[in-house]
């Protein structure tokens, strides 16, 4: 599945990259950058913990709104469009 997020959420996510903990990158890295629409289960968990960590203000506001983008449209590959955050 391509990348949809703008530039502007791209650079975000580069500025923030150095100073977040490994698993919120290796969690990006699943949710974000998904192109395996065959099983997205994965990547929509990867999404729910960034989710999780943004209630936790480990992520910023934008990040956490490119997140739930892609896991709705991780929701949306898998048929599932009424979870489609």
């Amino acid at each position: 599945m391509p990348s949809h997020f703008s530039l502007q959420s791209q650079l975000v996510f580069r500025q923030q990259r150095s100073r977040k903990p490994p698993q919120i990158l290796v969690d990006r890295d699943s949710c974000i950058n998904s192109n395996n629409a065959a099983t997205p289960e994965p990547a929509i968990a990867a999404c729910t913990r960034l989710l999780e960590a943004l209630a936790r203000g480990e992520i910023s506001g934008p990040e956490g709104a490119a997140v739930h983008v892609a896991r709705g449209n991780l929701h949306a590959v898998q048929g599932d469009v009424d979870r489609g955050d």
